[in-house]
């Protein structure tokens, strides 16, 4: 057994998309980025009680892609028949 990885390897994963769970989604960022507009408009600004639909909005977008990315996208399998 070998302990390193060569980069044929390395290559094949990328292309395969193995390590596409470590990209970034941009919904995820956008919820932060609405928690982060509420924060600051309820705390510290004392904003109105629009404000906070961006509390709302925000929490529930970033459960929604955290629940989404860690799905599987193949559809679930029925077990094979025994004869």
């Amino acid at each position: 057994m070998c302990a390193y990885i060569s980069t044929r390897e390395s290559t094949d994963r990328r292309v395969t998309g193995q390590f596409k769970e470590y990209q970034m989604d941009l919904g995820i960022i956008a919820a932060v980025v609405m928690l982060i507009v509420w924060a600051i408009a309820a705390l510290v600004k004392d904003g109105p009680g629009w404000v906070h639909l961006l509390l709302t909005i925000g929490v529930s977008l970033l459960i929604y892609r955290i629940v989404a990315r860690g799905s599987s996208p193949d559809p679930v399998k029925k077990a094979p028949t025994r004869e």
